[in-house]
């Protein structure tokens, strides 16, 4: 029975919004990106791989542009090292004017995070194209790049600078009203 419901809220979602980009209108998804990352700590250098999940809602407050609520889950492995972590913060995203079908954006952010003696803060930018593939429901490719500093302490305080380029995709829901025919 939750499975009805799950998939009967999932297409009411799908099927119910048309502005897109207009004020007022909220997005909700995210994507999945894939990440290189450059090292520095204590000036050693070292390089990995980064895979985060990215779950965003948000609001247009003004036609193009909306402010986002942003949230990031990453699982990070550099040789031998592999750690886990949770950023929240806003960020603001911009839709160049463009098709119905075809619309550009950027956009940046912070995120805040915390573990077990470390504090983490993130610089977040991104940019890309969302496809439209039904009027409330927009496929979208970026590409991204983030500035992370770590700050541990304890016995051992130490800072550390992670530097990441990478790719995404993932799916956009646009929620809003419906388009009144003129």
């Amino acid at each position: 029975m939750k499975k009805f419901y799950f998939t009967s809220g999932l297409f009411f979602l799908l099927f119910t919004g048309f502005g897109q980009t207009e004020k007022g209108n909220w997005l909700l998804g995210g994507n999945i990106s894939f990440t290189s990352a450059s090292t520095t700590e204590n000036g050693n250098s070292s390089s990995g791989t980064l895979f985060s999940l990215n779950p965003k809602i948000g609001v247009f407050v003004v036609n193009n542009f909306t402010v986002i609520l942003n949230t990031e889950y990453a699982s990070t492995s550099s040789g031998g090292f592999s750690d886990h972590s949770l950023l929240i913060g806003p960020a603001l995203r911009y839709y160049f004017p463009g098709s119905e079908s075809v619309k550009f954006f950027a956009g940046a952010g912070i995120g805040f995070g915390t573990a077990t003696s470390v504090t983490s803060t993130a610089y977040q930018f991104e940019a890309g194209p969302a496809f439209f593939i039904r009027p409330s429901v927009a496929l979208e490719l970026n590409i991204n790049y983030q500035i992370q500093d770590y700050k541990s302490s304890g016995a051992y305080s130490n800072t550390m600078k992670v530097s990441q380029f990478g790719i995404g995709v993932g799916f956009m829901i646009y929620l809003g009203k419906q388009k009144k025919n003129a």
